[in-house]
């Protein structure tokens, strides 16, 4: 069977973000000086698939035969996690958008939801709000960047990969008031990501053991999402 096009996608963001190495996002602390009274928080898109990846398997020793075996497991792995979790009906997007929304309310902001979505750019890789029109001061939006579990070269255990984008912006100007990546569990070398723990116990020594304490694993995930959030609550604390 060949590989979905969106997994083979997941799958090469991946192996980029670990490869390139000291790659570097935005970190931008809230600008708490601006008038920023009321917010739209636009909706938070459930990940299309659920990775689970062993970046550097035993079969990865074994050169260009070894890497395109170990290729066929991260795809065959990721395809039945993900049949696994939609077969429970898990959905994690909720979590992350009520969460975002409850922290932002709990610091005083009146908060709206939209549908609306940026575009893109000519690059087909910057995000483009021109076209978003909201009636408060300001525009939030939250996306996963990274969803799943991995395997990381030196550690043979698979542990939660949650990477979330934070952006808030004036919606006037559509100048930047905060913008912040958070990783949770694996930590690949991001210059400005905010990196943040998760528990050991949600490790696993295989696939299968991942698989078959599926509960346990999504809940790895969703605390990594809570986490996030937490993290922005302290962020987003008023004066």
């Amino acid at each position: 069977m060949r590989t979905p096009s969106r997994v083979r996608g997941v799958l090469a963001t991946l192996a980029v973000a670990t490869i390139a190495g000291c790659a570097s996002v935005p970190n931008v602390d809230l600008d708490k000086r601006a008038s920023v009274r009321s917010v739209t928080v636009l909706a938070v898109a459930e990940p299309g698939i659920v990775p689970v990846v062993n970046l550097g398997g035993p079969t990865g020793m074994f050169g260009l035969v070894g890497g395109l075996v170990q290729a066929g497991l991260n795809d065959q792995h990721s395809r039945a996690y993900t049949d696994l979790v939609k077969g429970r009906a898990v959905t994690f997007a909720p979590l992350l958008e009520d969460g975002v929304i409850a922290t932002l309310e709990a610091a005083g902001y009146r908060v709206a939801r939209s549908d609306q979505k940026p575009s893109l750019q000519s690059d087909n890789r910057t995000a483009d709000y021109s076209g978003i029109k909201v009636g408060t001061d300001a525009i939030v939006h939250v996306w996963f960047t990274a969803f799943g579990y991995v395997s990381p070269p030196a550690k043979m255990n698979f542990q939660p990969w949650v990477a979330v984008r934070v952006r808030v912006l004036e919606s006037a100007s559509k100048k930047d008031l905060y913008f912040k990546t958070f990783v949770c569990g694996y930590e690949p070398r991001i210059e400005g990501a905010v990196a943040i723990p998760v528990d050991a116990q949600y490790e696993y020594e295989s696939y299968d053991k991942l698989a078959e304490r599926l509960d346990h694993s999504v809940a790895g995930l969703r605390e990594c999402e809570q986490s996030i959030v937490a993290t922005v609550a302290r962020d987003v604390k008023p004066r």
